[in-house]
């Protein structure tokens, strides 16, 4: 009963983002061709604020699913909020099995789970060094990656500033990367790959007008 609940607040949710970002931050994407309209997918993409799982969540006509800090978790409001919006928590520094067999569970039931592999928000608005974990994902799953980049977020809400401001926004999808492509690989090579390609997909959307 309470997943249901959650599909249809999740979709009483989405007009009103799509308005409130168009507004603020007039949110542009790009490439949502490519996303695959059914079957599970790991979405990694890079980070510059707090807004970044709204502006993915707007930009994909699917239902998403968002592994997120356990700290963003404490507050019991803010907690039931984001866990309705289809949010839950990993531990991090530290092996979380019940959160990589949720993973695990969703992406095999054919659900869209966005990942942040930077680990937390840019402190300069370019892509960090990524984590390479989500390679258990991929492996144990046997889902495609799509890398996934956001320009402009971090212009309208640094981490050094405690409110957003209005801006320009672009999210920009890549094409799906075969398991069979990544599963070989190291942990570290994995993480290379994905964030080569979030790279190149950034600088396509700073190129822009």
């Amino acid at each position: 009963m309470a997943g249901k609940f959650d599909a249809i607040f999740y979709e009483l949710c989405r007009p009103p983002a799509q308005v409130l970002v168009s507004m603020l931050f007039h949110l542009r994407a790009y490439n949502q061709e490519q996303l695959p309209e059914s079957g599970g997918a790991l979405l990694l993409s890079n980070h510059q604020s707090y807004m970044d799982p709204l502006l993915i969540g707007v930009a994909v006509r699917r239902r998403l699913t968002f592994m997120a800090r356990e700290p963003l978790f404490r507050n019991p409001l803010f907690s039931a909020l984001i866990r309705a919006l289809g949010a839950f928590p990993v531990r991090q520094g530290a092996p979380d099995k019940s959160s990589i067999r949720q993973a695990i569970l969703l992406l095999k039931s054919g659900r869209f789970v966005v990942l942040f592999p930077e680990g937390t928000r840019s402190w300069d608005g370019s892509v960090q060094p990524i984590r390479g974990g989500f390679q258990l994902l991929v492996r144990r799953a046997n889902v495609p990656v799509i890398p996934v980049a956001l320009a402009g977020a971090f212009e309208a809400w640094p981490r050094t500033r405690r409110l957003p401001r209005p801006g320009h926004v672009r999210v920009r999808f890549g094409r799906a990367i075969p398991p069979q492509e990544l599963g070989h690989l190291s942990d570290d090579d994995a993480a290379l790959r994905v964030r080569t390609e979030i790279v190149s997909l950034l600088d396509s959307l700073q190129r822009l007008p």
